[in-house]
């Protein structure tokens, strides 16, 4: 039977035998694969990851009382602010009417507003959105999928934070997982960072889904009959606090959908969620060569950093993780060395 046109992702057995899952997976599995786990997601905090993770509890602990853990009060500075309306990437950074000090390698920032919306332009209400730094500042958004993320504080620097602080969307497994610098030209002094388009985060639940089998040590391949393959052992991965264990979604993405991330957009993207997920033994990533690269061309496999990517790249940044190159045949674009975290990953030509 010939691969499905469709870019879902479809089901295949280890003998090659394929069968149609409703959510359109294709997984290859070394052994039987196991009735799923319950949905519930986990509460456990698995040890060497708890520093990244806890940070979703202070964000919940946060929007419940309504301010942001650590966040010290500005005063008076004479740190240059933005110039009004200075842009970058898609953000528009608005001077304060007043400037507020900060201690020196802090930034300040004002408020940060946008708009959600759906993979169909439709808004996302009562959607929770996070401005994190130093400290995290939590917001919702309305009924027309707008939000305003009042911080109105300094904020320290950090190496997972490239110009002080992003914004991030958690899907909670249903919905992609934002990422995104809010202040791409790392300006000191920020009123208020207006997005200046929508922000998506399209639904993961129309690509495909593998889920924990008995054999954890077995390899699952997941692909989507365009290309695009991940092969990963499932033993290897440590789940982000509140991702369902075992559970992992791939789904390709709009390239006019991304956020305004710095730089050239990817020729394709994928999500494999959850983000944040960490590997101890690098994922195999392959995609589709949509821009019929010759053979052998080499290209950056590049992906949004997240709180598992230890700043490379910093959080809501998207930066080059990996090498690529076009396969033999031509179809495929092939990651040199793997993946060591999921989230947004795709791939672009060299830089030059």
């Amino acid at each position: 039977m010939q691969p499905s046109s469709d870019p879902s992702l479809n089901t295949v057995t280890t003998d090659g035998q394929r069968g149609d899952h409703p959510a359109g997976l294709r997984l290859s599995r070394v052994a039987e694969q196991a009735p799923a786990r319950s949905a519930a997601r986990s509460v456990l905090l698995r040890g060497v990851v708890y520093q990244q993770r806890h940070r979703r509890l202070l964000i919940a602990a946060a929007a419940l009382v309504g301010c942001a853990p650590g966040v010290v009060d500005a005063g008076p500075t004479d740190d240059a602010p933005a110039e009004p309306g200075a842009t970058g990437a898609g953000v528009v950074i608005d001077a304060p009417a007043r400037a507020p000090r900060c201690a020196a390698g802090e930034y300040y920032l004002g408020n940060v507003t946008g708009a959600l919306r759906d993979e169909s332009e439709r808004p996302l209400p009562a959607a929770w959105v996070t401005v994190c730094g130093t400290s995290c500042v939590a917001g919702s958004t309305a009924a027309d999928g707008t939000f305003n993320v009042a911080v109105n504080s300094c904020i320290g620097a950090s190496s997972e934070y490239a110009h002080g602080a992003a914004l991030s969307f958690d899907g909670l497994g249903d919905r992609l997982d934002l990422f995104v610098d809010i202040n791409p030209q790392g300006i000191p002094v920020m009123g208020t960072v207006r997005f200046a388009r929508p922000l998506y985060a399209p639904s993961l639940l129309r690509g495909g889904v593998a889920r924990p089998g008995a054999n954890p040590n077995a390899a699952v391949t997941m692909v989507d009959g365009l290309g695009f393959a991940l092969r990963y052992v499932p033993a290897t991965v440590t789940y982000p606090f509140g991702a369902e264990e075992g559970v992992v979604r791939a789904v390709r993405l709009a390239i006019n959908q991304l956020p305004p991330y710095q730089g050239a957009p990817p020729m394709v993207a994928y999500a494999i969620s959850p983000a944040g997920a960490e590997l101890s033994a690098a994922a195999r990533v392959e995609f589709p060569n949509v821009m019929a690269l010759p053979p052998r061309t080499t290209v950056d496999i590049v992906a949004v950093g997240n709180h598992s990517s230890y700043g490379r790249p910093p959080v809501g940044v998207l930066e080059r993780v990996d090498v690529g190159y076009v396969s033999d045949d031509g179809r495929r674009i092939i990651a040199a060395n793997g993946l060591r975290f999921f989230g947004t990953v795709g791939y672009r030509a060299v830089a030059r």
